[in-house]
């Protein structure tokens, strides 16, 4: 909730604009619509501004659904590359000729 609240009062405060995810969600807290979305059957229907409590959530679920997708996917490779030490060498070797390539700088 700090982390949000302190994003979300930053970028007001100092009207920052990054066309991300966060955007979003302060327009809906603010308007109650997002910009550019010129419905015009949404203005016979009751719409109500989003609270800081709803974005919070929102912002949650989005990096919980982030994260636990990538730890999934990860999880699933190293199984994979156990299971199949034959698949597991062959990556060893790529890795290790991209390393000598690049003078073992990761970048």
């Amino acid at each position: 909730m700090g982390i949000v609240r302190e994003t979300v009062d930053y970028r007001e405060k100092n009207n920052i604009r990054r066309n991300d995810f966060m955007d979003l969600l302060i327009q809906l807290k603010n308007h109650a619509k997002i910009d550019g979305d010129d419905h015009e059957s949404i203005e016979s229907q009751i719409i109500e501004k989003r609270t800081f409590k709803e974005l919070a959530v929102q912002a949650f679920i989005f990096f919980l659904g982030g994260f636990e997708t990538s730890s999934s996917t990860l999880t699933l490779a190293l199984y994979e590359l156990a299971k199949n030490q034959d698949v597991q060498e062959k990556c060893r070797v790529e890795i290790n000729h991209v390393l000598e390539k690049y003078k073992g700088e990761l970048s």
